[in-house]
């Protein structure tokens, strides 16, 4: 019986290790490359059929309800090789993660028939050891997949590249380049900064864009001040989208108070929906908002009170109201660098928008530190 057992365990691992010389394997990345993966562990790409995007980002469609206004921003030819290089390493990376995830899986395993055939001849010492190795390869395993997942966001922040004015776009690519690893300062610099990716000085001139105001009073001896509403994002979850086709479900306006010298970030939240409430609920006192920046950092602010929410009689639309205060580590972040995107912590979960209006509080802000 331990004879045919042992003749079995051979065999199994026979199989296991050395089964891929018989075939090879398709295999989809989690952005979708595809790519054929050959019995020593090398790999290349399926063919694509001409119909497909050879280019790797710029040439794909967009839908405007998820990427409103993409169409108005250039890249220039010198931006386009440093994405290309981009996306190129970012895709790479991705590819031999997975191949070398699916290379410690198939170790993992050959490791764990190793185990049951230990553990069959009750030999302490090997089941000891091959407990071990296992544990060393699934430690290993564990920083693939963060390397892995990691790679695979990269790929998407990079297709996003072509979404952003050319002062965030260039932010946002050093940013990346340096996460990979890449020079790509021969393709981009600080001349290619639009100038609005700077704080610039505003004057108190009502004409100006980002600086009119729709509040200016006294309160007590405190001067109340604030900008004018200017959108933020849209927002229409991808399985309700074949009902909204023409609006988004979510809209959201913000501005900026400045009450004496405290700032206030005021998002105004509209929802198509009377019931918006037993969906989305509340946002509660304190609960957390996330701007993510294009430069890496992120801020976190929390609601000062409980939102207030009233139904819109015209529209039937729910409409939030909530107030952030800024601190001044927030303030000088918000001042110096263009948004990414931002997550609001709702009483029914927290949920990341895309933002677009990248500029928008960098404006606002500098309106009223002119006043």
């Amino acid at each position: 019986m331990s004879m045919y057992l042992d003749k079995l365990f051979l065999i199994l691992l026979v199989w296991l290790c050395c089964g891929d010389l018989i075939s090879q394997r398709s295999l989809t990345t989690t952005s979708g490359q595809k790519i054929v993966l050959h019995d020593d562990g090398t790999w290349e790409k399926e063919i694509r059929t001409l119909s497909e995007d050879t280019s790797g980002m710029l040439v794909t469609a967009f839908n405007p309800l998820t990427a409103p206004k993409v169409e108005k921003y250039e890249i220039d030819e010198k931006q386009k090789l440093a994405i290309t290089l981009l996306i190129d390493k970012a895709r790479a990376n991705e590819i031999n993660n997975l191949v070398s995830i699916e290379s410690l899986n198939k170790q993992i395993s050959g490791k764990e028939l190793e185990l049951s055939q230990a553990k069959l001849n009750k030999n302490k010492s090997a089941i000891k050891t091959v407990d071990t190795e296992i544990d060393d390869l699934k430690s290993k395993l564990k920083e693939l997949n963060s390397e892995y997942s990691t790679s695979t966001a990269q790929i998407q922040a990079i297709e996003k590249l072509k979404e952003y004015n050319p002062s965030s776009r260039v932010g946002k690519m050093k940013s990346i380049s340096e996460d990979l690893k890449i020079d790509i300062s021969a393709y981009i610099s600080d001349e290619n900064l639009d100038p609005s990716f700077k704080p610039q000085s505003v004057k108190n001139d009502k004409k100006n864009v980002g600086c009119n105001l729709m509040k200016d009073e006294m309160n007590g001896k405190s001067r109340v001040v604030q900008t004018e509403n200017a959108l933020l994002f849209d927002y229409t979850p991808e399985k309700l989208k074949t009902y909204f086709k023409t609006n988004n479900l979510l809209k959201t306006n913000a501005s900026i108070r400045k009450e004496g010298k405290d700032f206030f970030l005021h998002l105004q939240i509209s929802i198509m929906s009377k019931d918006a409430a037993k969906n989305y609920g509340f946002i509660a006192e304190g609960s957390l908002m996330k701007i993510f920046l294009v430069n890496g950092r992120n801020i976190a602010l929390h609601s000062g009170v409980k939102s207030s929410t009233r139904i819109e009689n015209y529209t039937g639309n729910t409409i939030y109201d909530v107030f952030y205060p800024i601190n001044k580590d927030a303030m000088n972040n918000l001042l110096k660098f263009p948004l990414d995107t931002l997550g609001i912590m709702w009483s029914s979960g927290f949920e990341k928008y895309e933002i677009y209006q990248v500029d928008i509080f960098m404006n606002q802000l500098n309106c009223l530190k002119s006043i």
